[in-house]
């Protein structure tokens, strides 16, 4: 096994929050999709004006939903860095305890 073994906490403090970023950016995104809706009647009284919405409103709210998704995907990922920050640092600690008792003769 390697004596080389390291851990970048800085690395994945920065890819933790990056991630985070990310999907706030999503959400504002959505936000602004939102924001940005077709209302009913928009398009007049075109004879397919009906089916031109239909489709409209379909997509629009597929386009929701992948923000959505893409928005939860990057908090879970900043999520997963984040505890995974905390668990090294958890284990680092602990070994740390562990030697300061040992070498200060177990007290």
């Amino acid at each position: 096994m390697s004596a080389d073994i390291r851990v970048e906490y800085d690395v994945l403090s920065r890819g933790a929050s990056d991630h985070h970023a990310i999907a706030a950016r999503f959400a504002t995104l959505d936000a602004k999709r939102a924001s940005a809706d077709l209302p009913q009647g928009s398009l007049g009284k075109l004879p397919a004006s009906d089916e031109i919405q239909a489709a409209f409103d379909a997509r629009y709210q597929g386009l929701g939903e992948a923000l959505a998704a893409l928005e939860e995907i990057y908090g879970n990922v900043g999520d997963a860095l984040g505890l995974t920050l905390d668990s090294y640092r958890g284990s680092d600690e602990a070994v740390r305890d562990i030697f300061t008792k040992l070498l200060s003769g177990g007290r």
